[in-house]
């Protein structure tokens, strides 16, 4: 999603690809992995303009809100750390989900991509493993999505929040990388998927609602 109307060029990576790609542009890890070593993530940007290279979606939103401040800001000056905690908390709530769609992902990936995630266990699972899950196994996986999606519908509804975007009328910063979640979702599943429609019906619509009313933001250019 963008709210930036500049010239920018898409590069799509694949999964073996990252790591060497920040490296080349100087792009920093965001974290590293069990064993030390950095690991390197996407969405990443290289501003050719200012020779800044950034990952992590956070900072590069901060770093467009103070380079191009005649287009909306997405982070509130004071909300970063509450920004954090809540994408964070929503990110963990969609594990589950995100291992039923491993058969979807595992159909559009190249096979270089899948041998090189082949290597890794998610939630102690191989990929293999998460090829072989039955019919049940997924159904209780996306019950649990849909009972922690409910408790982050009542915060909603204790603030008397009615709307689709956390901080009232414009959407900011967490909106979106929430959508981004459920964006996944539909691409990788697709739109007449069984559990999409399923999804956009938890919590009287509030996901799908939310996607709409960020769908003139929804462009890549």
């Amino acid at each position: 999603m963008c709210n930036r109307a500049r010239r920018t060029q898409n590069v799509y990576l694949e999964y073996p690809d990252i790591e060497e790609t920040s490296k080349k542009l100087g792009i920093p890890p965001t974290s590293t992995k069990k064993d030390g070593s950095p690991y390197y993530t996407l969405p990443a940007i290289y501003d050719s303009s200012t020779n800044t290279a950034l990952a992590d979606s956070l900072r590069i939103a901060q770093y467009l809100d103070v380079m191009y401040p005649d287009t909306p800001a997405v982070v509130m000056k004071g909300t970063e750390v509450l920004s954090l905690a809540y994408v964070d908390t929503f990110f963990g709530k969609f594990v589950p989900l995100n291992m039923c769609l491993f058969r979807a992902v595992d159909k559009i990936l190249t096979p270089r991509s899948i041998e090189y995630l082949s290597r890794r266990t998610f939630s102690g699972k191989t990929w293999a493993d998460l090829l072989v899950m039955t019919k049940q196994d997924e159904e209780e996986e996306l019950k649990k999505v849909k009972e922690a999606f409910s408790g982050i519908e009542g915060w909603f509804k204790s603030a008397g929040q009615e709307g689709s975007f956390i901080m009232g009328e414009k959407p900011m910063f967490v909106d979106f990388a929430v959508a981004s979640i459920f964006m996944y979702v539909r691409t990788v599943a697709g739109k007449e998927s069984e559990v999409w429609r399923e999804i956009v019906g938890w919590q009287g619509g509030r996901w799908g609602r939310l996607l709409e009313d960020l769908k003139e933001w929804e462009v890549v250019v």
